[in-house]
């Protein structure tokens, strides 16, 4: 079961050509108060994204350093750019230590 930890507003309606990812983000125990912080801060830059639609961040009841993304882009190219946009990577760099399991991003779009 997931609560919503940080729900990011929803944008504009989605075209056929969004991109939808799920992520599943596994920290270590010591490290959950600190990427909770660190998960609201990402959907809060986010959001302010060319082509954002969505960014939840939702937790495991029971497993507080268990989290999920859930995020919708307006196209291949807004979720590249979210991708290589500097708070993106400075998440990346500064998470990996605190990792518990591998980061299991999962991109999907839709059929037309």
């Amino acid at each position: 079961m997931l609560s919503v930890f940080w729900p990011g507003p929803a944008a504009n309606h989605p075209s056929a050509h969004a991109v939808w990812v799920v992520t599943h983000v596994d920290v270590m125990p010591d490290y959950a108060d600190e990427v909770s912080g660190m998960l609201k801060a990402l959907g809060e830059g986010s959001i302010k994204e060319p082509g954002y639609l969505l960014f939840t961040v939702t937790r495991q009841v029971g497993r507080p350093n268990h989290f999920t993304v859930e995020e919708g882009w307006a196209s291949h190219l807004a979720f590249d750019a979210h991708e290589a946009a500097e708070p993106t990577r400075q998440f990346r760099d500064k998470i990996s230590p605190m990792l518990g399991a591998l980061y299991d991003q999962r991109i999907y779009q839709g059929l037309e």
